[in-house]
């Protein structure tokens, strides 16, 4: 596929810096244990998220290929 660069630093992007700054700003805000664990579902939506939006963009570009 050739395409895996990308997903990678989108995927450490969520997982590890997403979650950091989770927690120096909304985690300090309100430090609840429930505040803590929402962050492992925030972090999912957001890396899906940004991965379903480039998987949507690799496939336009394999489209726009098939149909010339």
């Amino acid at each position: 596929m050739e395409k895996s660069l990308e997903p990678s630093i989108i995927t450490v992007l969520g997982t590890v810096v997403f979650r950091v700054i989770w927690l120096l700003t909304v985690f300090k805000m309100v430090p609840t244990y429930e505040m803590l664990m929402n962050v492992y579902v925030a972090s999912w939506i957001f890396t899906g998220g940004l991965l379903l939006l480039i998987y949507l963009k690799h496939m336009r570009k394999l489209e726009k290929k098939a149909i010339k």
